[in-house]
């Protein structure tokens, strides 16, 4: 019993610095987890190689990585083996079912392992015979041993192909090792491998997307159902299904597992059907010229798988447009009426044109000229309509892309200046006047 026990000390020296939180199982079922400091590591390395030297181990058992507090075994089998990528430490009971239980007292009632079973429960994994299981959890034993409650069987780990575990004892390091060669009572086992689940693209075209129960039970029966924007094309139970695209938006594919013990309906997959869509153009509508305006295409969803955009100002007229995918810079020269117009693409096709209409109304402030510049470049302050300059002195600083101030001019009494921007790097440059009581912005492009 001493040889267990050393290990359920070590974790619990580490309980009164934890924290709450979630993780997740595959189907989405929340899991308790807890945040520990790393601990003593020199003391746990030194502890655990004692542990192995005493009982002749040192050859068969391989430490594959370091000691810490920050994760178990719990956490390495079902969490990080699978792609996690933070340190938790994985109970195989509730938090609160831990919290209320006092493991001195004989009277006080062990947890259940209502955490980690969650794993199972929701089908993320199903209980499969010793040749084809990927995970092994040791079991709850739960024993009195005089003067403290101790669960010498709380262990998960990952078994390999070639027979042998991978699994961290504890705070101790992580091992590689013959399943009879660790701390923990074998006496329990249960064997697991990933239970049935959806796989399938994000993005479904007209041309149809291919969805598949993977390790679908045997015996079990498939019923289909999607969300809006999408067809069947498939027979209902097929496995692979395909389903195609009849518009575009935010969609879902759905698929109910029957066995002979009842039915479980699997997450769902959520997808983008069709084109991109855009919204709204966002920016402003009301505006002056011989300034500069962002409109932004909205929404800005990675989900719509979007590779291009165009943008468009209806009509031109010598105005200029700086498309920057789901963002466009208009530099505006003249006063009018007009349309910005804008639409994406993804690998089905261009989506629907989008459009604002906007005025710009005629405002002389700040003139950049010529931009883009790749030289000599003129800032020049005009007044509104045939009003005089109120202020005779006036303020020029210019910004690098990275908003790093590149020059400061003060003290400025003609109307305008000239900068060399010969050598400058090629990007945008944001300027801003300070005129009296105005202040000026404006964008310069330098170009090669």
């Amino acid at each position: 019993m001493k040889n267990y026990y050393i290990i359920i000390v070590l974790i619990a020296q580490f309980w009164s610095v934890a924290l709450f939180a979630q993780v997740t199982t595959p189907n989405g079922t929340q899991v308790d987890y807890k945040i520990y400091s790393e601990g003593d590591v020199a003391l746990l390395e030194n502890q655990a190689a004692q542990w192995l030297s005493d009982r002749g181990w040192t050859d068969s058992v391989s430490r594959i990585g370091p000691a810490t507090a920050k994760y178990n075994c719990h956490s390495y089998t079902w969490y990080k083996k699978e792609g996690g990528s933070n340190d938790y430490w994985i109970n195989a009971f509730l938090n609160l079912d831990f919290d209320v239980f006092n493991r001195y007292s004989y009277f006080s009632t062990p947890p259940a392992p209502d955490n980690i079973n969650k794993y199972w429960n929701d089908y993320s994994y199903t209980e499969v015979d010793v040749v084809e299981a990927t995970k092994v959890w040791f079991g709850s034993c739960w024993q009195w041993t005089g003067y403290e409650w101790s669960n010498y069987c709380d262990h998960s780990a990952v078994k390999l192909a070639t027979g042998l575990y991978e699994s961290k004892w504890g705070a101790w390091p992580l091992y590689r090792h013959p399943a009879d060669k660790c701390p923990y009572s074998l006496a329990n086992r249960e064997y697991f491998k990933r239970g049935p689940y959806l796989s399938g693209p994000s993005l479904i075209c007209s041309s149809g997307g291919s969805f598949t129960v993977n390790n679908l039970p045997t015996g079990a029966t498939i019923t289909w159902s999607q969300g809006p924007n999408l067809a069947r094309t498939s027979a209902q139970g097929a496995n692979p299904c395909i389903f195609s695209s009849t518009g575009s938006g935010s969609s879902w594919v759905r698929a109910t597992l029957v066995t002979s013990c009842g039915s479980v309906t699997l997450p769902d997959k959520v997808v983008w059907s069709g084109t991109p869509v855009i919204s709204y153009i966002s920016g402003p509508t009301y505006t002056p010229n011989n300034q500069w305006a962002t409109y932004y295409a909205i929404p800005n969803n990675p989900a719509m798988g979007v590779t291009d955009y165009n943008w468009i100002l209806n009509p031109l007229n010598g105005n200029s447009v700086y498309d920057y995918g789901w963002t466009a810079d208009i530099a505006f020269y003249n006063s009018g009426f007009y349309q910005v117009v804008s639409r994406g693409q993804n690998t089905c096709g261009w989506g629907d044109y989008t459009v604002t209409g906007i005025e710009v109304y005629d405002s002389k402030g700040m003139s950049i000229y010529p931009n883009p510049a790749s030289g000599e470049v003129t800032i020049e302050i005009q007044s509104s309509g045939d009003k005089e300059l109120t202020a005779t002195v006036w303020e020029l600083e210019i910004y690098t892309p990275g908003m790093i101030l590149k020059e400061k001019k003060t003290s400025l009494k003609d109307n305008k200046t000239i900068i060399n921007t010969s050598g400058w790097q090629e990007g945008i440059y944001m300027l801003r006047v300070k005129h009296g009581e105005s202040l000026l912005t404006g964008k310069l492009i330098i170009k090669r």
